[in-house]
């Protein structure tokens, strides 16, 4: 007997850093620990992620390049990209199904 599949393949989407990724059993569901993936990456470059908050010195250029290898459903590379939006981002997956889904996520 095959275990339920989690509810966001069952409706297609998740909730990722406030914004709805669709995802397909080809691409990993987006987990909430994740987020902290893109806080971490907007506090080196200066950026606030917490209303109220000072954010703390640039150690990232403006323009950096950020590169997210196995990004299935684009989720970090999309958000990165939205947050940052002068950075370079690129995204790459051994899976041509994941980046289908990540290519309809951007």
């Amino acid at each position: 007997m095959n275990a339920p599949s989690p509810k966001a393949y069952n409706i297609g989407y998740q909730d990722f850093y406030g914004r709805d990724f669709i995802v397909s059993p080809d691409v990993l569901i987006p987990r909430p620990e994740t987020e902290m993936m893109i806080d971490t990456v907007l506090d080196l470059a200066g950026k606030s992620y917490l209303p109220g908050v000072k954010p703390k010195e640039a150690v990232l250029a403006e323009k950096c390049k950020i590169l997210d290898v196995g990004t299935g459903s684009g989720c970090i590379a999309v958000t990165l990209k939205l947050e940052l939006p002068e950075a370079q981002i690129a995204a790459s997956d051994v899976s041509e199904l994941a980046l289908k889904v990540a290519q309809e996520n951007a």
